[in-house]
This record gives C-alpha cells, structure tokens and sequence, in this order.
C-alpha cells in the first residue's frame, strides 16, 4: 500500500524489463500523484491486471482508460464500499472490465478478538510489556530530551 515509498529510479527499468523474465508484481499506493512522472508512465504502460476501488475525480480521469468503454470516470468515483473494478491480462490480452464484490469485515466477537490477541502476543512477542516500555522511554527520553510531563510513556492497551 506505499508502492511510492519503495520506488527508485530503476524501478522504470524493472518494469520494462518485467515481461520477458515473467516477473509479476503487485504495486498499491494511495493516489497517482505520490508517483513521479517517470514511474507513472512506466506503470501505465507495463501493467497488467489492474484492480481499482473507489478513487477520487484526478485518479479516475487517468485510470478510466483500463475500464472503458465498460465503465466511466464516474463511475470510478461513485462505486460502492467493498466493491471493486479489474481488467485482467490472460495470456498476454486484456480481458474486458468487470467489478466485483469483496466480503465485508466480520467483527469478531469480543472472546474471540482477545483470544486472537493472546494467541499473537504469545508467538510474537519476545518481551513483556515492562521491558518494551523500558526500552523506548530509555531510547527516545533520554535524560536531556526528557519531557516535564508525562514522565514515561504508558500506552493504553
């Protein structure tokens, strides 16, 4: 989901060179704007499938050329909550648009989300809470830096 974190200026070589080494990639970001110039031009014209959820006026009037004449700009902007429009590459062709639904969220009910809290707690963490906070008042309030109030960092959990 922060694809424009991580892009570099070879990232456009990579992408051209892609197909012959059949590397896919999966790329998110936000909006078309966090990209540079380059790498949006070098994504626009090496993608594959493309998926897009609800985006807003600027990003749909870029994207509407993968899912038209099936779907409009506006209806980029205007498509549901957990909905969701694709345009697949098959064996080197483009499919035609199409949308789908995604399963909502469940909410787990409450048992079962601390259950899966501890469950998590157990196999990830290798520290108590106690030395965890130790450990970052002593890293970032050190004696010189240290704040008049609060005197510690205490998260509520």
């Amino acid at each position: 989901d922060e694809f424009q974190n991580v892009t570099t200026k070879t990232i456009t070589n990579i992408l051209s060179e892609a197909r012959k080494f059949k590397l896919a990639m999966t790329m998110a970001h936000q909006y078309i704007g966090q990209l540079g110039d380059d790498v949006r031009k070098a994504v626009f014209g090496n993608v594959g499938t493309v998926v897009s959820f609800r985006i807003g006026p600027e990003d749909a009037s870029a994207m509407k050329i993968f899912f038209e004449p099936t779907f409009s700009e506006q209806d980029l902007v205007n498509i549901e909550n957990f909905n969701a429009y694709t345009r697949l590459m098959i064996n080197g062709k483009m499919s035609q648009a199409f949308n789908f639904a995604l399963p909502k969220p469940v909410k787990p009910e409450e048992p079962l989300r601390e259950e899966i809290i501890g469950l998590s707690r157990q196999k990830y963490s290798t520290k108590t809470k106690d030395e965890v906070l130790k450990e970052i008042n002593e890293k970032y309030l050190s004696q010189d830096k240290k704040p008049e109030s609060p005197k510690s960092y205490e998260p509520s959990l």
